[in-house]
């Protein structure tokens, strides 16, 4: 299901983009919504618990991951197009920084799934599933299986990459919306709702896994927030309680509208959650109680837990429950998927965020130096004298990362130099008094 700057964003550091921690706290809660639903989907058989998780539609995090992702990542397209010397060279920087954050996570765990199948590790996994996975077609993979269409893989190892499709091919879109008037994105925004409003989508559908719907009302709700909107004052302040609230109603609502495959449950979804993420943005400083701040931390490793969590739980599942009752088997892959999620969040996904805000940043100041062990390569672009007026103090970013070398890949650290226009600064910083 879904996660970048919602599913699922990668882990920000202090020298890129600050965090903020009422939206991890909503990360969190849709990441455990998630959790709990697919835990539910592959222990139903098993466990009495798991078939009550799995009456309420808990998938909906998904949409609350779509509409975090829709309420930043245009904004985000809007200021690297802003910053980029023009649009193709903003949009490019753009789209570089979420091929890095985003791919490069998602390749290594469908390497692990590969490498698991061939292994004998892992059944149910066909190449044609980790293809559509890797290439972010999954969603128009897996459609027409979650329609019914035989000889489609096991959905309970890698289904979930539809998600990060969908998120993914609206990336792709994020710098040309950014470029549209207010005007423009609402109808578009309201044209979208009441087509979708009036298709048959039935939960697990064909059309289930095409929904724009969160996406297009988290890119409203952040234009107006941004905008200082003036309804949006009368907007109420939505505690993380009362946010868990209305994801349990969303989750009951998605599932009785799906009878008949009604077409309104994933706009109705999409505004409620709309409504959760702008009165949470108003509701002031995040708390420091511990729920929450449980909940900020699985928020921040959220797309990390996402990219791992289904396949480890299906694979634990098939391994040990010959050898140990079904609750403690679940307690034991549920336990596994967090390990797994935190490896890879150290070695992979943290590092790949901050790789990718570096190279955005370079590719918007047309600079970038990166040195590795072996050999170096250095790659300068120059600007015209008026954009190089411009430049502005960057910041020095490390990070390990896989790098091509010589015909092969090695994991070496990378040390890209994020500087724009400082040797005068530093200059004059150095002068003496």
């Amino acid at each position: 299901m879904g996660l970048n700057d919602g599913v699922l964003e990668p882990m920000a550091s202090a020298s890129t983009e600050k965090r903020d921690a009422r939206l991890d706290e909503l990360r969190g809660l849709a990441i455990c919504a998630v959790f709990a639903f697919h835990a539910a989907l592959v222990f139903q058989n098993d466990l009495a618990l798991a078939r009550v998780l799995s009456l309420p539609a808990l998938g909906v995090g998904v949409d609350l991951f779509f509409v975090i992702s829709g309420y930043l990542v245009v904004e985000r397209a809007a200021r690297a197009v802003a910053k980029g010397g023009g649009f193709w060279c903003g949009a490019a920087a753009f789209w570089a920084g979420r091929v890095i954050r985003i791919g490069v996570p998602t390749w290594v765990t469908i390497a692990a799934l590969y490498l698991g199948a061939r292994l004998g590790a892992l059944e149910g996994v066909r190449g044609e599933d980790l293809v559509a996975g890797a290439g972010f077609f999954a969603n128009f993979y897996w459609a027409p299986c979650f329609d019914g269409r035989d000889g489609c893989g096991d959905p309970l190892l890698s289904s979930h990459f539809w998600s990060l499709a969908s998120e993914m091919q609206f990336y792709a879109l994020a710098p040309f919306i950014a470029t549209l008037e207010r005007r423009s994105v609402w109808l578009i925004a309201l044209a979208a709702l009441a087509t979708g409003a009036m298709l048959s989508r039935p939960w697990g559908g064909f059309w289930w896994a095409f929904r724009p719907d969160a996406l297009l009302v988290g890119v409203v709700v952040g234009m107006e927030t941004r905008g200082r909107a003036d309804w949006l004052n009368w907007a109420p302040k939505i505690s993380i309680g009362l946010a868990s609230y209305w994801l349990l109603v969303a989750a009951v609502l998605a599932r009785v509208l799906s009878i008949g495959g009604m077409g309104v449950g994933p706009v109705g979804i999409a505004a409620i959650f709309g409504a959760v993420v702008a009165g949470r943005r108003s509701a002031g400083d995040a708390r420091q109680r511990v729920e929450a701040s449980l909940l900020r931390w699985l928020g921040e490793r959220s797309f990390s837990i996402y990219l791992v969590h289904l396949p480890i739980l299906s694979s634990l599942r098939a391994a040990l429950l010959d050898h140990a009752p079904a609750g403690v088997v679940a307690a034991l892959a549920a336990l596994g998927a967090m390990l797994a999620a935190l490896c890879l969040e150290g070695l992979v996904t943290r590092p790949s965020m901050l790789a990718g805000a570096c190279r955005r940043a370079n590719l918007r100041s047309n600079r970038l130096e990166t040195s590795f062990a072996g050999g170096s390569l250095k790659w300068m672009m120059r600007r015209t004298s008026s954009h190089r007026r411009n430049r502005t103090p960057g910041a020095r970013c490390q990070a390990p990362i896989f790098v091509p070398l010589r015909r092969s890949w090695l994991f070496s650290t990378v040390s890209i130099s994020c500087r724009r226009g400082t040797k005068r600064k530093d200059r004059l910083a150095s002068a003496p008094d």
